[in-house]
């Protein structure tokens, strides 16, 4: 996974469905719960690592409550999103659009 701008269009579509946030589903790779462990698009099998709260901005995995992070603390197009510790920072805020 990783940012882009706002278009609109499918691949930025998403709904939080008893906490998986579903496209396909945002996936903590391979359930690795290490700090910086890659977040994926992956077929929706509602694993841990596809769980997902949303709180104050934040998206925290239910896996090991580490926040979705933008790499470096970037917000360019391509930035990769990972798993972070939670610190409140900017490259951890987004904003859901009903």
């Amino acid at each position: 996974m990783q940012l882009w701008d706002c278009h609109g269009r499918e691949n930025q579509r998403f709904r939080l469905d008893n906490g998986q946030l579903k496209s396909g589903s945002l996936d903590v790779a391979g359930a690795d719960p290490r700090r910086g462990a890659r977040v994926i698009a992956y077929t929706c099998h509602n694993g841990r690592n596809q769980q997902w709260e949303w709180a104050n901005g934040q998206l925290r995995s239910k896996l090991n409550k580490r926040c979705l992070d933008a790499e470096g603390g970037n917000s360019r197009n391509g930035t990769r999103l990972l798993l972070w510790d939670c610190h409140g920072g900017a490259n951890q805020q987004f904003i859901w659009r009903a």
